[in-house]
């Protein structure tokens, strides 16, 4: 995408900005924290050297930090004029009448650029933008990101050896259900627990005379270390994110999670509602509940196909081989390098069949705050969203953090695409590439039908998400009363969601 510079002279740009009560520039809110803050830092320095424009940059460190910092600050008008956010972020700026429509500016920022901007971001990131109010966009898309299954390559080899029925990373919820048991078995037979497994690599780097040893000999790896480690403390499958994975199995088993109705359109910034436990989707949701449930109880063995862990992060349990595929976000990848000698892969998360592969879309978009601002002045702030979220920063920014282009001329910068096709030897690179590959082959491969999904943005989104990441956890620990017959399995479920709608009364359908 072509764009021109907006040019302002030196000599009156601070007259420009002191007319709008302005004495910083155009000041911009992010919320990342150590992990980017140098390459976003980096990114927005790169836009000031090229336009010219003041800018400051200011961290606030967290994603929540950055909304109650907004929330805050409405009082004495000293919120920033761009910030980054989630939908339902943006939702509540937007009820609070502090947002701008950016429909008129983009429209605005075409004609001057002979553009067709909205066509150059990806549509799958577009559409929760265009959903806060109807007939108006809230944000463009910056920092996108979803969730990848990673897991232990070696460790699946040894595994492949010891049963020959097992040929492929799972890629269905039926692949765990079948497969599942036959991988715990295999390590309840060799006896694992309290040792290592190790193999050696050959000079190509594939594994090979694997073994089960108290102490590595000499020329083997360590893959997995279960030194000082119990059966019923290994878990086959993980999830990092409690409530993407209660979402993503309402997907995916035919439910819905949060909707408005007609009546709600109006004022989508302020309200919508549950959906999931409506007598149109609550049979669905139980399915999917079952789903999950019955991996958790899958098998006669200490240990477990699934298992919803307690912490945040699965991933100083995967660098030691203690989980053996574990889904987190692709933004994150860079915390499952392992502490051992193992590759790790990365696929797809699991999905119930071909019509029904759905996978979270993450991440922030960039929102324009109202400060008086005038046109010219406003101009220039979309200038610098521009230039955050397309071409070559925007690849650069994806290259460098693992993030996914959130845009086509981002994808196709050199830098990203130097991500994509060259070798890497960094380790980070490699896992970045690898996910990079996936993102661009599988989720939005043509024909291969993922949907990347969203779900309704309003004030209070945050608060339903939060309580629902305890659905699944809640069930499980269910699980002595329903095999022993006192609790049906739709009985437990009833006691979860009434344990949650208290707190969720609001926005409670049933």
């Amino acid at each position: 995408m072509k764009k021109a510079k907006f040019l302002v002279a030196a000599c009156t740009l601070p007259l420009l900005l002191a007319s709008c009560g302005v004495d910083k520039g155009i000041v911009i809110w992010t919320p990342f924290g150590s992990s980017y803050s140098t390459a976003v830092a980096d990114l927005i320095e790169a836009v000031k050297e090229e336009t010219g424009y003041t800018i400051t940059h200011e961290s606030q460190g967290s994603y929540p930090k950055i909304l109650t910092n907004i929330k805050n600050s409405i009082a004495n008008n000293s919120y920033p004029h761009i910030a980054l956010g989630y939908p339902d972020h943006f939702a509540d700026y937007v009820k609070n009448k502090i947002m701008l429509d950016l429909k008129p500016l983009i429209e605005k920022y075409d004609a001057a650029h002979n553009t067709e901007l909205l066509k150059d971001y990806y549509p799958e990131y577009m559409q929760e933008n265009y959903e806060i109010q109807a007939g108006k966009i809230y944000g463009i898309p910056f920092n996108k990101s979803t969730e990848v299954m990673v897991y232990n390559v070696e460790l699946f080899e040894f595994i492949k050896t010891k049963d020959a029925s097992i040929t492929h990373v799972p890629a269905t919820w039926e692949d765990f259900h079948t497969d599942g048991v036959k991988m715990l078995k295999v390590f309840h037979d060799e006896n694992v627990w309290g040792k290592k497994i190790v193999c050696k690599h050959n000079a190509n780097g594939s594994a090979s005379d694997f073994q089960v040893v108290d102490a590595a000999p000499s020329g083997y790896d360590v893959i997995a270390d279960y030194a000082d480690f119990q059966e019923a403390s290994f878990n086959l499958l993980t999830f990092d994110s409690k409530d993407n994975l209660f979402i993503t199995l309402l997907h995916q088993f035919g439910s819905e999670y949060t909707v408005y109705t007609d009546e709600e359109k109006a004022t989508r910034a302020q309200r919508g509602h549950i959906e999931f436990w409506t007598p149109e989707h609550k049979a669905a949701t139980i399915t999917a509940l079952r789903n999950i449930y019955d991996l958790y109880d899958a098998g006669d063995y200490a240990s477990k196909v699934f298992y919803p862990t307690t912490s945040l992060f699965n991933s100083n349990e995967f660098k030691l081989g203690q989980v053996l595929f574990n889904v987190c976000s692709s933004g994150g990848l860079s915390n499952n390098i392992p502490n051992l000698k193992f590759k790790v892969g990365i696929a797809p998360v699991p999905y119930t069949d071909a019509d029904h592969k759905y996978v979270i879309s993450q991440g922030t978009n960039l929102g324009l705050f109202d400060k008086d601002l005038d046109e010219e002045n406003l101009m220039k702030c979309v200038d610098i969203m521009v230039k955050l979220s397309t071409g070559e920063m925007q690849g650069n920014w994806a290259a460098t953090t693992g993030y996914y282009p959130s845009s086509k001329s981002a994808t196709n910068s050199q830098a990203y695409q130097a991500l994509l096709n060259n070798e890497q030897s960094n380790k980070t690179k490699v896992l970045y590439q690898d996910s990079a590959k996936l993102n661009q082959e599988e989720y939005m491969g043509e024909g291969k039908n993922w949907i990347k999904y969203t779900d309704a943005a309003f004030v209070g989104s945050a608060t339903i998400r939060d309580k629902i990441k305890t659905v699944i956890q809640s069930l499980c620990e269910k699980g002595s009363q329903i095999k022993a017959g006192t609790m049906t399995f739709e009985q437990a479920c009833q006691s979860v969601m009434d344990s949650i709608k208290g707190d969720l009364s609001d926005y409670w359908r049933e």
